[in-house]
């Protein structure tokens, strides 16, 4: 399992003073102390993922103290990735860790979330598995990835994403489950799933734990097979390799190789912009189809980013319009 904990908890203030949210206290103990121990009491090992070493280091003098395992690593944010934020911390734990085994991700900001409901989450094989609410809310930050996940080329890392649905988006296969129908099998609380919104937390404030958790039925969303890209071959007509990815349904990696061909002037702005459109609109529909609209939100929103918001208003009032639905309010 790993634990995602190199945020700077920019929200969470105490009497004008910044809140680290992984230590806050919780029954007189951190609550990223919390997570580690549960992640024990149900993992062989647990990664801290952190975003540099002075945070590394004020973390392992605070819980080394409390831990009677020597089973947690802590891991740094790697350099060589240009990713950043959230998604470069995902990316470096990724790289270290795969294909020796399957990751867990949780956040360390989730303390109403028993973690025994993850560990009977399977895995989809070269993919991703996630929870996805009703509403077409997906938990990114919750993801659960194979051990042979299929990784992209290299050459994404070298661009300065920070979603943590990237890999998602990539992913030949999802597995999903929905997370509306667990809380309400469960008779849980609807806060369940949630990060803490709150500076103090008390015992009362976290979910009951149970034996074991009923799961409804999951649901496999899988793209063509695609052959592994090692690196993107200029030679020829750049434009075949990102029609053969749209044919395959791999709509997010012929964007990124659009991005790529442009940045290494293969491609002149027309051209660019053609195949942008083409890539992220033909994405927004492919999510939309399988009813994850959480994802085509992103690829609007990417289109729209793109051209630094030059887009149509039709563009603009859907990603008005999905944000409504799936219940998303910040910008």
């Amino acid at each position: 399992m790993a634990i995602l904990s190199g945020g700077d908890s920019k929200r969470y203030k105490q009497k004008g003073k910044l809140i680290d949210k992984a230590l806050m206290e919780v029954n007189t103990k951190p609550l990223l102390f919390k997570i580690v121990e549960d992640g024990l009491n149900n993992y062989d090992n647990v990664i801290v993922s952190l975003n540099n070493n002075k945070r590394k280091k004020k973390y392992e003098s605070v819980l080394k103290p409390l831990l009677k395992s020597d089973n947690v690593e802590f891991v740094e944010d790697d350099k060589e990735i240009n990713f950043i934020g959230v998604g470069k911390g995902i990316a470096s734990v990724l790289l270290k860790l795969l294909p020796k085994t399957s990751i867990q991700f949780i956040p360390c900001d989730r303390p109403y979330l028993d973690v025994k409901l993850l560990r009977q989450l399977e895995t989809v094989k070269e993919g991703v598995t996630i929870l996805i609410y009703q509403s077409g809310l997906i938990e990114p930050l919750l993801a659960l990835y194979a051990e042979n996940y299929a990784f992209p080329p290299l050459f994404v890392f070298s661009f300065d994403l920070s979603r943590a649905d990237v890999f998602i988006r990539l992913a030949p296969r999802i597995r999903l489950y929905n997370a509306t129908e667990i809380i309400e099998m469960n008779d849980l609380r609807s806060s369940f799933f949630l990060n803490v919104n709150t500076p103090r937390l008390t015992a009362s404030d976290l979910s009951l734990e149970k034996e074991k958790y009923f799961l409804p039925k999951s649901k496999i969303v899988e793209r063509k097979n695609l052959e592994p890209l090692d690196s993107i071959d200029l030679d020829g007509d750049p434009t075949e390799r990102i029609h053969h990815l749209i044919e395959r349904e791999h709509f997010f990696l012929a964007f990124l190789v659009t991005k790529y061909l442009f940045r290494s002037q293969v491609f002149d702005f027309d051209l660019f912009s053609y195949y942008v459109n083409l890539t992220l609109k033909s994405e927004y529909e492919y999510w939309m189809e399988k009813n994850i609209p959480f994802l085509g939100l992103h690829a609007l929103q990417d289109l729209s980013h793109t051209f630094q918001n030059n887009v149509s208003n039709e563009i603009d009032n859907e990603i008005k319009t999905l944000k409504e639905k799936i219940g998303i309010k910040k910008k």
